[in-house]
């Protein structure tokens, strides 16, 4: 047997060496432990600091219509004052997501002076600027003090025509301001060239309904912009409501329209002194925004006098609206039959008024006046080609309202457009039903303003003075169907043999053809589709079946004011019937034309951001992006990128577009642009222009770079990028 040894404990001295080896590492790791935690501390702070600051930004950039009483002008803001939230008020001790911070902020006034902004030094000046910094002060875990401060430029709305300076010596050690536009794409937006190497054009209007007050409001911009740099110039906020009013018994002294008016060479928009007449108010109460506007359109909206001359040169002085015939302060409602009857003192009556925001304030404007009204499908704009020749129309359409009116001041019902092109008026369209069982119909309207104490002739005027709106009111519009059997399409009589289909609440319907025509208010949700104007409600959409056939004829129809830009119903017998109507053929069969050439472009998007030093905030490195900073969008002037890019797993994000073959056309003077956006990103590069896409071999390997966030100064280059590195 083997002799057994004797079992052997720890001794004392390997029992202190452990002890001294594992205090030791706790002391390291409670030590690293204590750094990570302040690093994540002061992150978390910094973070909030920095959303406090945003916060109080947008809270200052909410300044408003003075009729508000929860709201503030843009003169109310100054150092330490203005903003509606009690809670992010100017404080040396403010608790803000659990951390304890001071808030304050400064303000510079600047003015206008020869196209530059220059310190404001007589409190009689019109502010143009208030150069705005957000400091946001707290003490880290630390003890030491730590600063923020978030720098902004608030400006007014300044609506005038395009004389208005877009940026310059602010007196700052630096350039004024560059906002940037980004210019919309066609077929829903147009934008028109002003002949000095600016644009025009106006967003879709999309309507803000309050469906149990009955209210309605519509509301778009219209923007004119460097071509060369998309650097807006001048910004219109335009804003029309559709309201149920009381009328007053007593009269009141109210505010006159804001006038268009011309001196200096420039035209500006004067406030017309209040008079004491008619006045009324709102049936919703409230201090919401929509009850409020409704409010001061019902408040306003009235004549200083009843009648007067057609030709005086001062009529807008006296009414809101150029056309004589909706001269007066009678007010209708409608009756159970459907006839408009004249409300008296107290009675409640239909109403709508335009407005645009100067100065931070909504101001009653006169009234809408158009001018044109198209129809087309949406495809129909959908090359190069077209597009121009139908900004070319609409150019030879203000040229002609011009020479064919007294400073703009043609009434509008005694004014006709007949110059036709090739493609405008698009009279007929051949549908295959075997290939679509839908197709967007489109409306185009143009809006003018009169001028008053234009003593020069008006067909002379520079595009870039016009005052002019060219707007999709496809949503706006009213759409009707007419079933036509056999008979062909007439423009000159393009209802002849058609009898109008079935009418219910949301569409015309023939059987196996149905044009959408849903109401703004109370409408059924739809599924969002661009393509198909269905994201909110749907108006122009011809659905049918593959057993479709025979010949139709969609009609669109415009009230000329107004009321015709809210989407809602006339105020009166006479809106009702001042309208603008237009027609376009339908017929289904195989379509034997050859469809034009496409263009396949596309490729790859790599997004990195900076990452920083979390002790010193230096650059270290670029680092790919994750899920949840991507955010990046393609558009394109004239086509379509269904193919959006987004990021899947480990995948390297890719867009697609398809773009008409005369996408790329030297000498068309149409500069064609894919554009890539992102909300807090940068791109490189941020448009590939025609050249740039004409000089890529493989259009569908085109490779860009995002940066999430900003670019620090010290960064090195931007990531270079090779489509074949992605995966």
């Amino acid at each position: 047997m083997m002799p057994r040894r004797a079992s052997r404990g720890f001794g004392l001295l390997e029992i202190l060496i452990a002890a001294v080896v594992i205090g030791l590492g706790i002391v390291a790791l409670t030590s690293l432990q204590g750094k990570f935690l302040k690093s994540a501390s002061a992150t978390s702070q910094r973070e909030v600091a920095l959303k406090l600051a945003q916060a109080k930004l947008d809270d200052l950039r909410s300044f408003t219509y003075d009729a508000d009483p929860d709201g503030f002008g843009f003169n109310e803001i100054t150092s330490n004052q203005g903003g509606r939230s009690g809670e992010l008020a100017a404080s040396s001790s403010l608790t803000y997501e659990q951390h304890n911070f001071g808030l304050g902020w400064t303000v510079a006034d600047y003015k206008l002076v020869g196209g530059d902004y220059v310190a404001v030094t007589d409190p009689a000046d019109k502010v143009a600027q208030k150069y705005v910094v957000i400091n946001v002060n707290w003490t880290d875990s630390s003890g030491r003090s730590q600063t923020l401060s978030l720098p902004h430029t608030l400006s007014p709305t300044i609506p005038d025509t395009g004389t208005a300076s877009s940026g310059g010596d602010v007196g700052l050690g630096g350039s004024g301001p560059t906002v940037r536009h980004q210019d919309a794409a066609a077929p829903d937006v147009i934008d028109i060239d002003l002949g000095d190497g600016s644009k025009r054009e106006s967003s879709k209007p999309l309507p803000e309904v309050n469906a149990g007050d009955g209210i309605v409001l519509v509301q778009f911009d219209s923007i004119n912009f460097d071509n060369s740099d998309s650097q807006k110039i001048v910004q219109e906020d335009n804003l029309t409501v559709s309201c149920s009013c009381y009328k007053s018994t007593a009269s009141a002294e109210r505010n006159n329209p804001v006038q268009l008016k011309w001196a200096d060479e420039a035209l500006y928009w004067e406030q017309i002194d209040p008079v004491t007449k008619q006045t009324g108010s709102s049936v919703v109460s409230g201090t919401d925004r929509l009850a409020v506007l409704c409010n001061r359109c019902c408040e306003d909206h009235f004549d200083a006098e009843s009648g007067g001359s057609t030709t005086a040169t001062d009529r807008l002085e006296k009414h809101y609206s150029y056309d004589s015939g909706r001269w007066g302060n009678r007010r209708y409602y409608l009756d159970n039959q459907g006839d408009f009857i004249e409300a008296t003192g107290n009675k409640a009556y239909l109403e709508a008024c335009r407005m645009m925001r100067i100065n931070g304030y909504y101001v009653l404007m006169p009234d809408w006046q158009q001018a044109h009204q198209e129809v087309m499908t949406r495809e129909h704009l959908s090359t190069s080609a077209i597009v121009a020749e139908y900004q070319g129309k609409v150019k030879a359409m203000l040229r002609d309202f011009a020479s064919s009116s007294a400073n703009y001041k043609t009434d509008p019902s005694s004014y006709q457009y007949l110059v036709s092109t090739e493609n405008f008026p698009q009279d007929d369209v051949t549908i295959d039903p075997a290939t679509s069982t839908r197709t967007q119909f489109m409306g185009r309207a143009v809006y003018i303003d009169p001028i008053e104490n234009y003593s020069g002739t008006t067909s002379a005027l520079p595009y870039n003075a016009f005052p002019f709106h060219e707007v999709n009111n496809t949503l706006l519009a009213d759409w009707s169907l007419y079933s036509c059997n056999s008979t062909e399409f007439n423009p000159a009589d393009p209802l002849n043999g058609c009898t109008r289909c079935s009418q219910s609440t949301d569409e015309f319907n023939c059987g196996n053809v149905a044009l959408s025509n849903q109401p703004v208010a109370g409408s059924r949700s739809a599924v969002a589709d661009a393509d198909y104007y269905q994201g909110y409600y749907s108006r122009g959409e011809l659905r049918y079946n593959t057993s479709s056939s025979g010949n139709y004829v969609v009609e669109v129809s415009s009230r000329k004011g107004n009321s015709g830009v809210t989407g809602t119903g006339p105020v009166s017998a006479y809106d009702a019937s001042n309208v603008f109507t237009r027609h376009i053929g339908v017929s289904f069969g195989e379509v034997t034309e050859t469809p034009g050439e496409k263009m396949t472009v596309g490729g790859r998007i790599f997004c990195y951001r900076a990452s920083l030093n979390k002790q010193t905030g230096a650059f270290e490195s670029w680092d790919a992006c994750d899920k949840k900073t991507f955010n990046a969008s393609v558009s394109t002037t004239i086509g379509s990128c269904p193919d959006q890019p987004v990021l899947q797993g480990s995948a390297t994000p890719s867009f697609g577009c398809i773009l008409p073959s005369d996408w790329i056309a030297s000498g068309d003077g149409i500069d064609n642009l894919l554009r890539f956006s992102g909300i807090g990103a940068n791109f490189h590069p941020e448009a590939i222009d025609e050249a740039a896409l004409e000089a890529e071999a493989e259009k569908d390997k085109l490779c860009v770079v995002m940066i999430a966030g900003s670019v620090p100064e010290d960064a090195t280059d931007i990531p270079s990028c090779s489509y074949d590195s992605g995966r």
